[in-house]
């Protein structure tokens, strides 16, 4: 399950690298911050899908007060947290051309956040499958 949860993300990251490389003299932060970016949204794909597995099995309750209430309804606590990570997403990739350091900093921390989140999903994952 991790080895392909981390080629997938790698093949999401090589497909946006490479869609991204010509415009490389354009912007030099353009593509750590479109690859950071990118980096985000996948993350929070996984802790939402994490999330709901370890909702569902019984194992955890959600503590982010928003998504809480969704948690009930699968499929829209899916598009409900998918919809949140999009519209952060977006704000990024919109804000970044007038500030890109600032940009690729607040993507990095994001991110540094969400992998510190999804780390502890993926233990919390592992002990709800052997008991």
């Amino acid at each position: 399950m991790r080895r392909r949860l981390w080629r997938a993300g790698l093949t999401c990251v090589l497909i946006a690298a490479i869609d991204q490389a010509p415009a490389r003299a354009a912007e030099p932060l353009q593509i750590p911050i479109h690859l950071a970016i990118a980096a985000g949204l996948i993350l929070q794909g996984v802790d939402a899908g994490q999330t709901l597995y370890l909702a569902g099995a019984g194992q955890a309750h959600e503590l982010n007060p928003i998504f809480a209430p969704w948690l009930t309804h699968p499929t829209a606590a899916g598009a409900f947290k998918m919809s949140v990570a999009t519209g952060s997403t977006d704000a990024l990739r919109v804000w970044h051309p007038a500030r890109p350091r600032l940009a690729l900093v607040v993507a990095l921390v994001q991110d540094g956040f969400y992998v510190w989140v999804v780390t502890h999903n993926a233990h919390a994952v592992g002990a709800a499958r052997h008991p």
